[in-house]
């Protein structure tokens, strides 16, 4: 429901601006070409043509023509790239329908008002000393790492889940986070205290290279083994440095995994240019595997990267990696070689692979392989994001995808129980989760499509588990796939809901407004006959507002399968698919 309920909304507010005609945007698109006294890189010839050759899923993408203004922009984009510029400022007004707006690498200092239904803002590389003190309500992501920002909006969007301030001259944080907030980079700033209470949500926190003296109380005991937090070199008291030793290494620990200095100075040992050449070196060690034209430029954006939060773990695991149980698969050699390639080319998708690695070199092989697999996964849903599938021939791909998707899910379901229950026998000592999750993947890899994940893994023997447990398990999912997929794919998938949004967007603006028409009289309708049903009708108002928090998700999931399975049903249809 999340990815549904964050899509841009009340585009008819720009419906004012969609009165214009053609051939006077025509006309001003023309006229920006021709203005005087433009930079001697600039391209707005090719800039005019992308314009005008843009395709049907609203995207618009003009990065790297060194501009240094931007044009009027068509009313109905819904994704605006125009990375690596020379802009030192936006218009005014940016159209009302952008959801996705890219402006890493440019000059400027400001930003303007920025449309109500954005959920992604990247400002990484720019200028800017401060960002709007109001945020669209629906941003999900938003990166402002390299910038001179003194300090971010006291009032976060409630609906931000992913949040980089790296880099920036930030002293303090808000003192309330946005409670959905899953990922969080302030790293290489001055700030000198965290907000307490942290988001429960949080899984990774990096507030390495800061001024933190002291930790919240709770830091520990707030987040369970699924969060990665990163301290290192910070000046962190030595009382905070014991205290942090002791409760780590305690028998019973249950927390999150925690990254810190132990030594005073917090310094790695290399210098930067040892690290840059060490990744490089890495990096290197796979493409030379299978080279390609072009293996110079990306070796080169490689180094540039070795200063980044995880380069070097990420550095240290494609070493490790070239010498694991799966380096002599000519397949998975190749897999890793292109992914190199298209990491370097992808931001966001390289900033979660390092995130990935800071815990991945911490026990054996397999963490690593399965740490593999987890960054494949994150490949997988980036190509959706990117628009790989926003071509309607593509849309069985699509479907094919949300299967393997959700089969790991299941998968992960499967392994949760494995490992209580072997956990829970008295015969059965130190189980390693790692072992037993990344077993059920490797054994099924082929039984069930995982094509994405690594081949092969050292210790299966050590998991576990049994030939039959994988049969079951195989199983298991296939009764659920019958089962469950068809809702899973139009209600709980988000990259479908996204591509079906590029590739039909009316049918998806009606399913839209029947769900929200639904969720006041018929919601309404509904919970007072279950009301009914139970006999709670006329009861006592505590008992009947714990039924309604009680059966009003299940409500609403109803509705939603009703209404967004109607969706997918017409979708896959009219292209000639059934599931």
């Amino acid at each position: 429901m999340a990815q549904w309920d964050t899509i841009a909304a009340d585009l008819a507010a720009n419906s004012g601006h969609l009165a214009r005609g053609a051939a006077e945007d025509e006309d001003e698109l023309e006229n920006w070409v021709a203005e005087q006294h433009v930079g001697p890189l600039e391209d707005r010839e090719e800039a005019a043509r992308r314009i005008n050759e843009r395709t049907e899923d609203a995207i618009l993408g003009l990065q790297s023509l060194s501009l240094t203004s931007l044009p009027r922009l068509p009313n109905e984009i819904v994704v605006l790239d125009v990375p690596f510029n020379r802009l030192t400022n936006l218009p005014d007004e940016l159209p009302a329908s952008l959801q996705r707006l890219n402006l890493s690498g440019n000059q400027l200092t400001s930003l303007p008002a920025l449309p109500r239904g954005l959920r992604g803002l990247d400002v990484n590389s720019n200028r800017l000393e401060s960002l709007p003190a109001v945020l669209p309500s629906q941003l999900q992501f938003l990166s402002a790492n390299y910038n001179r920002l003194p300090n971010l909006p006291e009032d976060l969007p409630s609906s931000l889940r992913f949040l980089y301030a790296s880099h920036n001259e930030l002293t303090n944080l808000p003192q309330v986070l946005p409670g959905s907030l899953e990922f969080f980079d302030v790293s290489q700033n001055e700030v000198m205290h965290l907000p307490a209470p942290l988001p429960a949500s949080l899984e990774f926190l990096d507030v390495s290279q800061n001024h933190l003296t002291s930790l919240p109380e709770d830091l520990l005991t707030r987040f369970g083994v699924g969060t990665t937090i990163v301290l290192t070199d910070n000046p962190l008291a030595a009382q905070v440095l014991t205290s942090l030793d002791a409760a780590l290494n305690a028998e019973d620990y249950a927390g999150p995994t925690v990254h810190f200095s132990r030594d005073e100075e917090g310094v790695l040992s290399e210098t930067d240019d040892e690290q840059a050449d060490a990744l490089a070196e890495r990096v290197a060690d796979w493409l030379r595997e299978n080279p390609q034209d072009g293996d110079q430029e990306v070796l080169a954006a490689w180094q540039s990267f070795a200063e980044n939060p995880g380069a070097q773990e990420y550095g240290l695991f494609l070493g490790e990696l070239f010498d694991s149980v799966n380096s002599d698969n000519e397949e998975f050699r190749l897999s890793v070689a292109n992914d190199l390639r298209q990491v370097a080319k992808d931001p966001q998708l390289r900033t979660r692979y390092f995130q990935l690695a800071l815990d991945a070199n911490e026990s054996c092989e397999d963490r690593r392989t399965l740490t593999w697999n987890s960054m494949q996964t994150a490949r997988l849903i980036a190509d959706v994001e990117n628009g790989a599938y926003n071509n309607k021939a593509r849309l069985p791909d699509l479907v094919a995808l949300g299967r393997v998707m959700f089969r790991l899910d299941a998968l992960e379901v499967i392994a949760h129980e494995k490992v209580h229950s072997l956990r829970s026998g008295n015969n059965v000592e130190d189980i390693d989760a790692i072992e037993v999750f990344l077993a059920y993947q490797n054994k099924l890899r082929e039984r069930l499509g995982l094509q994405h994940v690594a081949p092969n893994m050292r210790f299966f023997e050590a998991s576990g588990v049994t030939d039959a447990d994988v049969d079951s398990a195989e199983a298991s999912v296939r009764n659920r796939e019958v089962a469950e997929f068809a809702d899973y794919l139009s209600v709980d998938w988000g990259p479908w809901d996204d591509v079906v949004r590029r590739i039909a967007p009316e049918d998806h603006a009606e399913a839209r407004d029947q769900l929200i028409a639904a969720m006041g009289t018929e919601f309404d309708s509904r919970l007072q006959q279950q009301l009914a049903d139970q006999g709670l009708i006329g009861a006592e108002a505590d008992l009947v507002e714990d039924a309604k928090r009680t059966l009003g998700p299940a409500i609403r999931k109803q509705i939603a399968r009703e209404i967004k399975g109607a969706l997918r049903d017409k979708v896959l249809n009219e292209h000639g698919l059934t599931l």
